[in-house]
This record gives C-alpha cells, sequence and structure tokens, in this order.
C-alpha cells in the first residue's frame, strides 16, 4: 500500500509532521510518496497526479493544504 504526504514544502510545520508519519506508516508496511506543493493553486493538480498511484492521501496540520 502507498500513502502520498500531500504538505506544503515551504511549511517547517508540515516537514516535521510528515517525517514522523512517514516513521509510523513505515513500520505499518506502507510506502510513502511526497506530493508537495508551494502555493494553494497547486493542490489540484498534485492531487490529480496521484491517482493509481498511492491507495491514501495523509495531509498534515498544514495551514496551505487547509486553506486550499
Amino acid at each position: 500500500k502507498k500513502v502520498a504526504m500531500l504538505y506544503c514544502s515551504a511549511e517547517a510545520n508540515s516537514k516535521i509532521q510528515v517525517a514522523m508519519a512517514k516513521k509510523e506508516a513505515k513500520k505499518l508496511g506502507f510506502e510513502t510518496i511526497d506530493a508537495t506543493v508551494s502555493e494553494s493553486s497547486e493542490i489540484r493538480q498534485v492531487v490529480e497526479s496521484l491517482k493509481g498511484k498511492a491507495d491514501a492521501i495523509y495531509a498534515p496540520t498544514d495551514n496551505l493544504i487547509a486553506a486550499g
């Protein structure tokens, strides 16, 4: 199973949360895929690009993702 980590690459808090999530995902046998954005207008395109590549999407407490 693959989990996409959707987050803003400029948010330090998100990077920390994603690192923790990756560690836990690995323990559970999941492969992770980074799916980063730098502005809210990119979110839809990045999510669309994950079709067929990820079984789930994880979004941390990320201000940009929440706003988008």
